[in-house]
């Protein structure tokens, strides 16, 4: 968010010194104002506190929503949990991500893909795991096979399409390919209980 929108300047390239030593005096002192005529601090602070209730609010909603959500379109709630609601919550996040990718950025591309998957593997779940533990909820790290192997995979392709350094076209749809395969997957698979659900809200 930062290097795309509102703080653009602390990712760019600054200028340099000259060979005699001497900075560029006009550009720094143009940027370092730039930089100090945003938001004051407890402004900030306050905006960040308006959007982090709203984005509760529309999370506790989407999330109460999700029970009928699936009995009437017929869904299980792993296709819903793994596919449907982490797509809509980063299609903004990501969206920003393919416009930097067309515009040849590939490092703020990267920087927005693969640290969000960073910070949801490494900070989200944890957390998440603490959290059910001291309101006495059961969020565990108990996958399914599947969804073992389809956590593993993932890793894999993604570790293979990124360690080359450069990509093509035949890299981005085998992972668009890879995507899709683990969505119908998840789509036609449906446990014992959201069988009987489906079946009993028929």
């Amino acid at each position: 968010m930062f290097s795309c929108g509102s703080r653009t300047l602390l990712f760019a390239d600054w200028p340099e010194e000259d060979d005699e030593g001497k900075d560029k005096g006009a550009d720094s002192s143009a940027a370092a104002t730039i930089l100090a005529s945003g938001m004051s601090p407890i402004l900030a602070l306050i905006v960040l506190a308006l959007c982090l209730g709203f984005s509760y609010c529309c999370c506790s909603y989407m999330l109460w929503s999700v029970p009928g959500t699936t009995l009437d379109w017929r869904l299980s709630k792993e296709f819903v949990g793994v596919i449907v609601l982490p797509l809509h919550s980063i299609v903004a996040h990501q969206s920003a991500a393919i416009t930097a990718a067309g515009r040849s950025e590939v490092h703020r591309s990267l920087a927005l893909t693969v640290g969000s998957a960073c910070q949801t593997a490494l900070l989200v779940v944890p957390l998440a795991v603490l959290v059910g533990m001291a309101t006495d909820q059961e969020v565990t790290l108990n996958f399914h096979p599947f969804q073992a192997c389809v956590l593993l995979l993932a890793a894999l392709v993604s570790s293979s399409a990124l360690s080359g350094g450069e990509s093509n076209w035949l890299e981005g749809a085998a992972l668009t390919s890879s995507y899709g395969v683990v969505v119908l997957c998840y789509f036609f698979s449906r446990s014992a209980a959201d069988a009987a659900a489906i079946g009993a809200g028929m």
